[in-house]
């Protein structure tokens, strides 16, 4: 009788999927590789929050001047017809005759200024970085996104040519160096210098762990996956908080340790890190993929012929001009040596073994793909970022503020699970921008043309904290529903260039707070004009839900070509 399963099986189209299925969905050998990738949230997350903290402008005044020879200078007495006040950036002298008060000069801070905090707490008070100085500070992380646009694209160009592991562990490694050797800066000149070789690792890293992690997980567990990665994400962007929290009152320099130090993990990946067997597939190296599928079988408890057979499987429909396959002795037979299972020969398999940048704008379909993603990843990151820029006027404790604003994104990866488990990616991320535009317009109109009303200072701050949601929201799904677009040659390669892309939205962002003191309404404004831009792209992208990843560029073009933008 034959075993209905075993039909089943049969029937089953060959991909890649099926071969992680025979595997064990995520079995044990999966869930170690994930979680390796995912434990460098914590070197990331300190790395690009560390500004928060570093580049905290404690409250300060000019230094007291000798008065009498001050106001003397002016024509006037030390005593209660003049008044020195001194400011943050400048010192005002006032007469008061007759019950008018008159401004009579200002000047610069001839002396200096006292910080009333520790004078070492940040290198903002160390260095003395405001006022004339204003910016010189913020300049750093323009710096450090400008190194992510560069590592976002060389080091997954890198990772899609010579493997995920190689780029995987050298980036973290040369990440957490460069951070601890910030320590030691004696000048902001060399922050900038070691910023900008850390963004390029650092971008480098975030594109290649994702793509590493994806790469194990079938289409059924993506959605968890993509939840479970931002709640690891939340976890991890508490850890630089609660280390600034713990050092609050000493140097900036024993923070900035901590940080370098939560990269101490990287130490371990070369003995524990497999190459991804999905990108050894693809350029053409099936014995070493082959391999590594043997070592996942034997730590799941999984038969490796079943295995090795879906694998083959694959192999013959995705390449079918491929000479046949050799017989698959069984495992553990003395005839088996994984050498002799020639699958597919590297020659054969060239045109799909190696991707570029290029490969990415050659083709219109593939070209119009790229180019809306690259708009969405900038459009995310300047808004995401740009809330947090101009969220200054909350009251309250930082470290407790800075607390807040990282748990309201718990309550968001719930929701964008079950929404992606619900609704094709599409209608959702189309539908978190759209409510992240209607909350943040909303709340800069009522700022500033209702804040005479009762209680629109409170409905416009609720408005802004759902908008800070809503983009939330839409920055995961981005980051699940993105590589699942691109094919396997391509797709560290385009992620990365596309969180490249997206410093330009990092590096505008900072420039929010300052619009905003000129313009209530003009960050609003913005955003909301970009997110509805970015609905009506988003239409003409090709939905992923329930499919397998792509291997192939034909595959995307296919899927793309007959997408419209809906207006």
């Amino acid at each position: 009788m034959v075993d209905k399963q075993e039909i089943e099986s049969e029937e089953e189209e060959p991909s890649f999927e099926v071969v992680l299925e025979k595997l064990g969905a995520l079995g044990k050998f999966q869930r170690t590789q994930i979680s390796f990738s995912y434990m460098n949230m914590f070197l990331t997350a300190c790395i690009i929050m560390s500004f928060v903290f570093e580049g905290y402008q404690p409250p300060h005044a000019c230094k007291s001047v000798n008065e009498t020879e001050l106001l003397s200078k002016y024509g006037l007495q030390n005593d209660s017809t003049s008044e020195v006040v001194y400011k943050q950036c400048e010192i005002i002298i006032f007469s008061n005759h007759s019950g008018q008060e008159n401004e009579v000069h200002s000047m610069t801070c001839p002396n200096g200024r006292n910080f009333f905090d520790k004078e070492d707490t940040t290198f903002i008070s160390q260095w003395d970085l405001v006022c004339e100085s204003r910016g010189v500070a913020e300049l750093s992380q323009t710096i450090f996104n400008l190194g992510q646009m560069l590592g976002g694209l060389i080091g997954p160009y890198i990772a899609d040519n010579y493997g995920r592991k190689p780029i995987f562990i050298v980036s973290s490694f040369l990440a957490s160096i460069l951070e601890w050797s910030i320590v030691a800066a004696p000048n902001i000149f060399v922050v900038y210098a070691l910023k900008l070789a850390s963004g390029i690792f650092y971008q480098s890293l975030v594109c290649t762990f994702y793509v590493n992690a994806v790469e194990y997980i079938t289409p059924k567990h993506r959605e968890a996956n993509g939840a479970i990665m931002c709640n690891i994400w939340v976890l991890a962007a508490l850890v630089p908080g609660a280390i600034a929290y713990f050092f609050r009152n000493d140097s900036w320099r024993y923070f900035q340790g901590g940080v370098g130090a939560a990269g101490l993990i990287c130490l371990a990946y070369p003995f524990v890190l497999y190459e991804s067997p999905r990108w050894l597939m693809a350029t053409g190296k099936t014995e070493d993929a082959l391999r590594v599928l043997e070592k996942a079988s034997k730590v799941n408890g999984k038969d490796f012929n079943e295995v090795k057979k879906a694998f083959v499987a694959y192999i013959n429909h995705a390449f079918p001009s491929s000479p046949k396959t050799h017989s698959l002795p069984m495992i553990g037979s003395e005839n088996h040596d994984l050498s002799d299972d020639v699958i597919v020969k590297r020659s054969e398999t060239k045109k799909d073994k190696k991707g570029n940048v290029l490969d990415l704008i050659r083709s219109k379909p593939l070209r119009k793909t790229t180019l809306i993603t690259w708009y969405l990843f900038v459009t995310s990151i300047m808004t995401y970022y740009g809330i947090y820029m101009t969220s200054s006027n909350v009251a309250g404790d930082r470290f407790l503020n800075y607390t807040l604003l990282n748990l309201v994104e718990l309550p968001c990866n719930a929701v964008v699970y079950y929404t992606m488990k619900k609704w094709p990616r599409q209608f959702v991320l189309m539908s978190f921008l759209g409510l992240t535009a209607i909350s943040l317009m909303t709340s800069s109109l009522l700022a500033t043309f209702a804040d005479d009303l009762e209680g629109s200072e409170y409905a416009s701050t609720a408005l802004f904290i759902i908008g800070k949601f809503f983009i939330s929201c839409a920055f995961n799904v981005i980051y699940i529903f993105a590589p699942e677009i691109f094919p396997t040659n391509l797709r560290s390669t385009a992620i990365g260039v596309c969180s490249g892309f997206a410093r330009i939205g990092g590096m505008a962002a900072p420039f929010m707070r300052p619009l905003y003191h000129i313009v209530k309404w003009g960050p609003g404004l913005i955003f909301t004009i970009m997110c509805l831009i970015a609905v009506m792209l988003t239409s003409m992208l090709p939905e992923t839900k329930d499919t397998d990843l792509p291997e192939r560029i034909d595959e995307v073009e296919t899927k793309t070509k007959n997408k419209k933008l809906i207006m």
